[in-house]
């Protein structure tokens, strides 16, 4: 179980940076503005997560901080779908996200 919940975080994690960069690309009004916004935001939120939150990195938050981290930035990325009226994967997201952080905490991987 313990080996499926790491691969289910794996790609919530890639899909929250998709839809960081998603939404990047849908704010933007103008050409270059729509990829700078597409290239910095998932590239922010990986750098953050890098240095924070990943389970190897010299400053890694301790719980409960992790946790509240972690849960913020899958909210921020549902709420972006939200704002481009994706609200069913954003509450499928969210859900998914949801289950995964908390069999995480329950499996002792956090």
């Amino acid at each position: 179980m313990k080996i499926i919940n790491l691969g289910l975080s794996f790609i919530v994690e890639l899909v929250a940076l998709f839809i960081y960069g998603w939404y990047g690309y849908n704010t933007g009004t103008q050409g270059w503005q729509r990829i700078l916004l597409a290239v910095i935001l998932p590239a922010t939120a990986a750098v953050f997560w890098g240095k924070y939150l990943a389970p190897n990195a010299i400053g890694r938050f301790e719980m409960p901080g992790l946790l509240i981290a972690k849960i913020a930035i899958m909210a921020v990325a549902a709420v972006m779908l939200f704002r481009m009226w994706r609200t069913m994967p954003g509450i499928l997201f969210l859900a998914v996200a949801a289950v995964n952080l908390l069999l995480a905490v329950l499996l002792g991987q956090e």
